[in-house]
């Protein structure tokens, strides 16, 4: 059995989406001997034992450590999924040789890896990936949807008249802490009173999540979630980041304001308001607008209905099994 090594990585800066997505994508590798190694992160290890797998922690030299587990597990695919690269694969290729090192979401052409499969492209200097990397794969067709949401993909999405219910989810960490400003702002709009709100309280929230615990009533907070396809699919619209989640609200068709928590996820969601598929409250825009584009989305059951078809036909939960056919391609082809 070949065995296939994930280099993931997570914290409260950066979150947990990468770790979480490549523990789905690991799961289609059922006929490999799949490995994790991870930083020394109690989120992330205990994430990864949680998923029934044994993390190869890195204390020491990052190259090293991934070294010692190639060897060890006679590894013949490197699959590196985190925001940032923190190492060189080309030291792992001078090293081992024979050895096909896959990036996801991986923007430092220079590192010349064997296949980088992107959502978008997010290296400003290189506008044609495909004439820097020979095997560059880019599209959200290879987004990673969680078995978890694809029965809730699977049904039709319901768009109400008037907007009952309103998801907040900023993953893990929320490091802009936008739970909280986009609660103000619903405030400020006057849709407390009258409008149930879900807050999902990430697991990397620490301080953040006491100033939250004394909104108004109507306000439930969620942690520890079991189920936030359920959560995601019962709201008439929702506030999340430009990520994994909202992936998941597209996949599931449920109207996504977005809030970027930097320039990379500003970058991305443009792609989805470019396409009538999501609306963004960038951090730049003056309360007025934002007051203005909120209520437009609240108010009008036309929009959220058209979002919502264009969410589903942008996001189809096909990704990892995409994803995985172009490494075993590779991998049979040597």
């Amino acid at each position: 059995m070949s065995s296939i090594l994930f280099k993931v990585a997570g914290d409260e800066k950066r979150g947990l989406g990468h770790v979480i997505r490549s523990l789905e994508l690991a799961r289609e590798f059922e006929d490999f001997n799949v490995c994790f190694c991870c930083n020394d992160h109690p989120m992330v290890v205990k994430m990864i034992e949680k998923a029934g797998r044994t993390p190869i922690i890195i204390r020491g030299k990052i190259e090293q450590s991934l070294l010692e587990a190639i060897k060890k597990n006679a590894v013949k695919a490197l699959v590196i999924d985190q925001p940032k690269p923190d190492f060189n694969p080309r030291v792992i290729k001078r090293a081992v040789g024979k050895i096909l090192i896959v990036g996801l979401d991986y923007f430092r052409y220079s590192h010349q890896l064997d296949v980088i499969i992107n959502l978008f492209n997010q290296n400003l200097k290189v506008v044609n990936p495909q004439q820097v990397v020979k095997n560059y794969y880019e599209g959200l067709e290879y987004a990673i949807i969680r078995d978890e949401f694809i029965e809730y993909a699977k049904k039709n999405k319901p768009i109400k008249q008037k907007v009952e219910r309103i998801l907040i989810a900023f993953g893990s960490a929320d490091p802009c802490f936008h739970t909280k400003e986009a609660l103000d702002l619903l405030a400020k709009l006057g849709k407390n009173e009258d409008i149930e709100i879900d807050v999902v309280v990430g697991p990397a929230f620490g301080k953040k999540t006491k100033e939250l615990e004394h909104q108004h009533k109507n306000i439930n907070l969620y942690s520890h979630v079991q189920n936030l396809g359920g959560l995601i699919f019962a709201a008439d619209c929702g506030f999340c980041g430009a990520g994994t989640t909202l992936l998941e609200f597209c996949a599931l068709g449920t109207p996504a304001i977005i809030m970027p928590q930097n320039f990379r996820e500003k970058r991305f969601g443009k792609i989805f308001e470019e396409r009538g598929a999501a609306v963004m409250l960038e951090n730049v825009l003056p309360l007025q607008r934002k007051l203005k584009i909120l209520h437009e989305v609240i108010s009008d059951r036309g929009k959220r209905r058209s979002m919502s078809m264009k969410q589903k036909k942008l996001i189809d939960g096909a990704g990892k099994k995409r994803i995985k056919q172009i490494i075993v391609k590779h991998l049979e082809e040597g």
